[in-house]
């Protein structure tokens, strides 16, 4: 909850009417530090630059530039027209059909230039197929307005927040809360969360460390 959260010192960002990845999106292109987003989710991965790493505490893997590929399977600039190929279930976003995430990586090697935008990769690899893909890769010819459409539901970078959010976003991770030991007790009873409350000592070490 928003008041545990609180409790646990930890800062909240809220802008009205956006989307919390895309609020993510904006808050690391704005913030010139380093950041480690805390995720399973692949969406953040376009994210990953020389500032920003991802760290998936489920499967314990930390991704940058110098390991994105080992741990994606593509290089960074061809990530996210990959996702689009491919589509997302957990989104509810149909993908292409007949291909897969290994006929996807392969596709990806027809690309030369990195540099260029989504949707200019995205046209450079349906001129290859068209000239030397197999046939599973030329289905991506029958369905390219569908990975035009996951392109724009996917970039992260396309959103656009105004000066006054932008601001907001800075602001809100600026923000300095200390860990309240006592409210966080009462609100872990308040929960029911009687695993967190048996071991309570190992569970606050990370957030007395915050400030």
């Amino acid at each position: 909850t928003e008041r545990l959260l609180h409790f646990l010192g930890i800062a909240q960002v809220v802008v009205t009417g956006k989307e919390a990845d895309d609020v993510v999106a904006v808050m690391v292109r704005s913030y010139k530090g380093r950041c480690i987003l805390v995720t399973a989710d692949k969406d953040y991965f376009q994210l990953v630059s020389e500032r920003v790493g991802v760290w998936n505490p489920h499967k314990q893997v930390h991704a940058d530039l110098e390991n994105f590929k080992e741990v994606t399977g593509v290089e960074p600039a061809h990530f996210l027209l990959g996702k689009a190929i491919l589509g997302d279930v957990s989104d509810n976003i149909g993908g292409v059909n007949g291909i897969g995430d290994k006929t996807m990586v392969e596709m990806m090697g027809f690309i030369q230039d990195s540099k260029d935008s989504p949707l200019d990769l995205l046209a450079e690899l349906a001129l290859q197929v068209a000239r030397e893909g197999s046939t599973r890769q030329k289905k991506l010819l029958d369905q390219v307005e569908t990975v035009y459409r996951n392109l724009s539901l996917m970039d992260l970078s396309q959103e656009e927040f105004s000066y006054d959010e932008i601001c907001h976003v800075l602001s809100s991770i600026s923000v300095s809360l200390p860990f309240q030991e006592r409210l966080t007790l009462e609100e872990f009873k308040v929960l029911q969360f009687a695993e967190f409350m048996r071991d309570f000592v190992s569970f606050s070490a990370p957030f007395r460390t915050l400030q």
